[in-house]
Parts: C-alpha cells; structure tokens; sequence
C-alpha cells in the first residue's frame, strides 16, 4: 500500500526519534505506510540510529561523528601548561604537599613524570573498554570518575564519562578535578 505522502514526496526513508514519539505512534505508522518505506529509529539520549532495512536481516548502527576537544591544538596546549604549572607549584610547595598528600613518594614521582611528559594530571578511568575509539592521551594520575564509588559506576557509565571527557575537553575541569582529588595526587 502506497500512501499520497510517499508518492508526492517519493519519500524513501523514515527515522523516528524515539524520544519525541511513543513506540505504539511509530509502530503504527510502519504499519500504516507500510514495506515501500525503510524505517530507522533514534534511541532516546542517544546519537545513533538503529535500522534494517528488511525483517530477515540485522540492523545497521549509524553514528554521528563526534569532534573531540581534546584533539584540538589549543586544547593539548593548555592541558600540557595547565599539566606543567601545577608540577612547578606543587615542586615549590613540596615540603607541605608531602605531609597532605596520601602517597607522598608516589607525589614526588608524579611531579617528575608530569614534568618530563610521560604522565598527565587528568585523563581517561582505564578500568572501561570504551564504547568508540577515544583520542589518546598520557597516562593520568586522576582519572575521570575518580570521586564517585566504583560499584555505583557501571562500565557503561564510566565509558561516557571518558567518551564526554575527550568531547568537552576543558582545562577548567581539569583544574576542579584536581582541586578536588589533590589528597591523591601521589597514586
């Protein structure tokens, strides 16, 4: 069956967003329009579409390509100064950053191997497979998600919050994450 929208517009393809349009809505309307139409659905809170084109065969994911700010040059710039400046405060204010700090010897080789470019204050939590390739980035002394119980974080959980991380990259949250983790920074 063949419906005037699909004639006057020879409309070919419809995507339904799942989070504006109840499933009884969309389902409904498959049936309405029928098989000359290839129906895809977006997934509430989601930027991917699920589809098959066919009942017999296995939906596709598409993707929205996502731009990492951690990648952009002035970003990696500011992270590294941003890295390096609190190596030097913490190196002038060793003598009482060793009695605050959990792991004092742990501190001092954090500061040199942030110094020296191996390491950074803030990255990626390793304990997830993520979900998409992140851009890479040094080992961190703080990961993303450090604050929060590990059994209250699903591995799901702790992947969006890499995934976010490298997305919204700012040196600002690099600096509260750090302001707030600095009684480890010695891990």
């Amino acid at each position: 069956m063949t419906t005037p929208v699909t004639i006057q517009y020879k409309i070919n393809e419809i995507i339904f967003c799942a989070k504006d349009i109840s499933n009884a809505t969309i389902i409904n309307w498959m049936e309405t329009l029928g098989t000359a139409v290839d129906y895809k659905i977006v997934p509430e809170g989601s930027n991917s579409v699920i589809g098959s084109s066919s009942k017999n065969t296995r939906g596709k994911l598409y993707t929205v390509e996502v731009a990492f700010d951690i990648l952009e040059p002035k970003n990696k710039r500011n992270k590294r100064v941003l890295d390096v400046l609190v190596s030097l405060v913490a190196l002038v204010s060793l003598p009482i950053g060793v009695l605050l700090v959990k792991k004092p010897f742990g501190f001092i080789q954090n500061i040199f191997k942030i110094l020296l470019g191996k390491k950074t204050w803030v990255g990626y939590n390793l304990t997830t497979q993520s979900v998409r390739p992140l851009p890479k980035i040094k080992a961190s002394v703080l990961p993303v998600g450090h604050f929060y119980k590990k059994e209250n974080l699903n591995e799901m959980t702790l992947s969006r919050m890499n995934l976010f991380y490298a997305k919204d990259y700012s040196v600002y949250e690099d600096l509260k994450i750090i302001k707030q983790g600095w009684r480890d920074l010695g891990r």
